[in-house]
């Protein structure tokens, strides 16, 4: 559908959105210009619709280069960064100022707090052409899902609220600046906002708020085809915020989301392409899975930075279908429980995916499980034996605060997994006994491979055991690429050595060579 050109200007700033609290402990300007900061306010709890952390942001629209002040009294440790790079910060009395060179999502934290500043690019502003333009009032009944039908609608600036709607085929609903879409009723269902059609879109820098809703889906696709979200707030998600379930041909491009569950869920769906999204989530920010036995196939997540509580990046658990053709690169998570995990439980095989150019910053919470930890790669069993095929790690960047694990179960070994230029910083000493970097259990030889995996140890290298219990263990204070990459080819050879070992004992040869020859028959039976 054609759009109206947007406004052309330098700079538009919104309009404040109906129930937003303002940040009184911080002040922003940008080009001269005020801007209210929004508080988020952050919850211990999960499905409460928060996520887990709470942050201030700032949200406008500019094309070009625009200079940031923020006051807020403190200074220390201020680093501003988006996807793939820094951003400079010069401090001077309690205010830091910095430019914002283009549309793109930021994070800066400073002091313990975090700071998110969205920057929009002109084009978003745009609207339907013919558009039916709604004022904020209060309308009854399902006035909106009927205005739908007639033809596209456009939500001007204010408080709009509807019962659980459903968009039709070549639907589109546009939200204007300081529009907001909240649920008015109570319960949950399947999606406060669904899509179920083809040739749908859903735009515009307004919010869809789901407060009072759930369980269920902020927006919920499900079985459609060409649909297209763009530059939308999804905020207050008690359950799984968007959820793409049996669609084709999906992209969501520059939308933002707050949940206190999943953020975006790819769910045995076919040609699906996340760009430029920002993600702060209780549970795993993007996740992809097969739900049912369909498969999940040409996913791309691109350009995107991400906050979890639990995963950045997830694969599985859900593997009732085969899941192929991934690709997340170009992506950056801050204060995540964990960078990457991957998990096959269904009997779904997962192959040809592939995570490159990342840069994870992990946050150790204290009550959750493989926190601190870059990459988690396991086979577990619950309906059936899920196998990898062809996964690759590329220029992953990350700190560490527990070890990597790499696991297959009784019944299948794991293999497939390949690590390439990989590089650690390591940030903590191990808890609570000492351990190696890479923790191994039923793992196929050969089956995690690794080429020039940098370790930094950053002054904790004699409270770690090591890369691996095969190698690692010069007593250098800083292991160099090449060093590393003696010691994990010596991993390579012998990657299911450190379980073997745990199980049988250094000494006992015979009943580890036994072992190793079990393990090599269920990965040759599991190819055939």
């Amino acid at each position: 559908m054609q759009h109206q050109a947007a406004p052309r200007c330098s700079l538009t700033i919104y309009p404040p959105a109906p129930g937003d609290e303002v940040d009184a402990t911080a002040h922003l300007s940008i080009d001269g210009r005020e801007l209210p900061l929004v508080v988020e306010p952050g919850s211990g709890k999960r499905c409460d619709g928060h996520p887990a952390l709470p942050s201030s942001r700032a949200r406008f629209a500019s094309d070009g280069t625009t200079r940031a002040i923020l006051s807020l009294g403190a200074t220390r440790g201020a680093r501003l960064r988006a996807v793939g790079r820094d951003v400079r910060v010069d401090a001077t009395n309690g205010s830091l100022a910095f430019v914002l060179d283009r549309p793109d999502h930021y994070v800066l934290r400073v002091a313990g707090r975090r700071f998110y500043f969205w920057v929009d690019p002109l084009a978003a502003l745009a609207r339907p052409a013919g558009a039916a333009s709604y004022d904020a009032e209060r309308r009854p009944g399902d006035w909106l899902a009927r205005a739908l039908d007639a033809g596209p609608v456009a939500l001007e600036a204010g408080l709009h609220r509807s019962p659980a709607f459903l968009i039709p085929s070549r639907g589109e609903l546009h939200l204007a600046p300081g529009a907001v879409l909240r649920y008015d009723g109570s319960g949950g269902g399947a999606g406060f906002v669904t899509v179920r059609g083809e040739n749908v879109t859903v735009g515009g820098v307004g919010t869809i708020d789901a407060s009072d809703f759930g369980p269920g889906h902020n927006l919920l696709l499900d079985g459609a085809t060409h649909v297209r979200v763009l530059d939308v707030f999804f905020t207050k998600s008690r359950w799984w915020a968007l959820r793409i379930r049996d669609c084709d041909d999906v992209a969501l491009d520059r939308v933002k989301v707050f949940s206190g569950t999943d953020g975006v869920d790819v769910d045995a769906s076919r040609d699906v392409r996340i760009g430029r999204a920002f993600v702060h989530a209780w549970d795993d920010a993007i996740a992809i899975k097969a739900t049912v036995a369909a498969e999940a196939r040409g996913v791309l997540a691109e350009h995107c930075l991400v906050s979890s509580r639990k995963s950045a990046f997830k694969i599985g658990t859900e593997t009732l279908g085969d899941i192929r053709d991934v690709t997340v690169r170009r992506c950056d998570a801050f204060e995540t429980a964990r960078g990457v995990l991957m998990v096959g439980k269904d009997g779904g095989r997962i192959g040809d995916v592939l995570f490159e150019d990342l840069s994870i910053q992990l946050r150790a919470y204290a009550d959750e499980p493989k926190a601190g930890r870059p990459i988690v790669v396991e086979l577990m069993r619950r309906l059936g034996s899920s196998r990898f095929r062809n996964v690759v790690f590329r220029r992953v960047r990350s700190d560490l605060r527990a070890p990597l694990y790499f696991g297959g179960n009784a019944r299948t070994a794991l293999s497939g997994i390949r690590l390439v230029d990989v590089e650690l910083a390591v940030a903590a000493a191990p808890s609570p006994t000492r351990s190696f970097l890479a923790e191994c259990s039923e793992v196929a030889p050969r089956g995690v491979a690794s080429e020039n995996l940098t370790v930094r140890w950053n002054g904790f290298r004699r409270a770690w055991a090591g890369v691996s219990d095969r190698g690692g263990g010069a007593d250098c204070g800083s292991l160099w690429v090449a060093t590393v990459h003696t010691a994990v080819e010596t991993w390579r050879r012998s990657g299911v050595a450190p379980a073997l070992r745990r199980r049988f004992g250094r000494d006992d040869a015979a009943k580890r060579k036994s072992a190793r020859a079990e393990m090599a028959s269920r990965v040759r039976e599991g190819a055939s």
